[in-house]
């Protein structure tokens, strides 16, 4: 089993897995956000509904001049507004009571930013979207829903392009709520001899895919989707690290990896990682249905899990 250290690992990871959004906050999303009005430091009337009518989205994001995690994050969401700025309005409020529009001319100044700075007068938004923690972003889409809210600093202006891109396509024909920035690193996994199933822990998804073996032994085949970035390395049980261009095979274009599952394991945990060490996919091989149960009582506290087979 796996050492006390990795395995308080996993159950942290898994806990984040199943918090996306925070309950509270889960009320407004592809709800209705309400209009409003704020005035930039230039100046410059800013309604949301207005910006819905040129825009495809408008990103809202709350933060406060005293806030180094929201200093950290501008540059990179100053650069993906100037890269989508013909589809997607940007407007950064502070919450800050005390944040005057000069104060927050002066930060702009200072950090040489060109995106759209002003005030959350009276902390209307602040309350309706009831900010727990700053920077948080929001995304209205153009049917004027909130459809993505996450609190924390993206510090990447590719992470930013990527949840501006994934509101602005000929398909988004109807408002679809994302609990996470689409990942730059995208896998289709297959894996013969095992069954796929869906592992899910009050209504939310433990890992990114599972498979039952119902033996010890399974091939994963890889492939990297079109215009996807690969990853450096597959890790298994958070311990050992493979090579992943020592996986590939130029016959089919896939990386293909045997797994087998230890005597003393009822199950194992794989993930694809970047060199910077950022697990990016996490998978789980269970040796059979017995092996549900352990990872319940694992990290689960002995709680069900439910799980269901997914027909592909």
């Amino acid at each position: 089993m796996l050492k006390k250290g990795i395995a308080l690992s996993l159950a942290l990871l898994l806990c984040l897995a199943l918090l996306p959004v925070r309950a509270e906050n889960a009320a407004i999303l592809g709800q209705p956000f309400p209009d409003f009005t704020a005035v930039d430091t230039e100046g410059n009337t800013f309604t949301l509904s207005e910006a819905l009518k040129e825009k495809k989205a408008v990103l809202i994001n709350l933060w406060a001049t005293w806030c180094p995690p929201c200093q950290a994050e501008f540059p990179f969401l100053d650069e993906a507004y100037a890269q989508r700025a013909d589809d997607v309005a940007v407007i950064a409020l502070s919450i800050e009571g005390e944040d005057t529009l000069e104060a927050i001319a002066e930060f702009k100044n200072n950090l040489g930013l060109s995106l759209p700075m002003g005030r959350d007068e009276g902390e209307a938004l602040s309350n309706y979207v009831q900010v727990y923690s700053i920077p948080t972003t929001v995304i209205v889409d153009r049917f004027g829903n909130a459809c993505f809210m996450d609190s924390g600093a993206i510090t990447s202006t590719d992470a930013f392009l990527r949840l501006m891109d994934a509101f602005l396509g000929d398909d988004y024909t109807a408002s679809r709520v994302l609990d996470a920035i689409p990942p730059a690193r995208v896998w289709d996994v297959g894996v013969e001899g095992a069954r796929k199933i869906s592992l899910t822990y009050e209504g939310e998804n433990v890992v990114d895919a599972a498979w039952i073996m119902d033996g010890t032994e399974a091939d994963f085949i890889f492939r990297l989707l079109e215009g996807a970035v690969q990853d450096d390395y597959l890790e298994i049980d958070w311990s050992d690290q493979t090579d992943l261009d020592s996986l590939y095979d130029s016959a089919d274009g896939a990386y293909h990896f045997h797994a087998e599952i230890p005597d003393e394991a009822d199950y194992l945990i794989l993930g694809l990682c970047t060199g910077e060490g950022e697990m990016t996919m996490m998978m789980l091989l269970f040796r059979d249905e017995n092996g549900l149960r352990t990872l319940a009582d694992d990290y689960f506290a002995g709680e069900t899990l439910d799980w269901a087979e997914i027909d592909e």
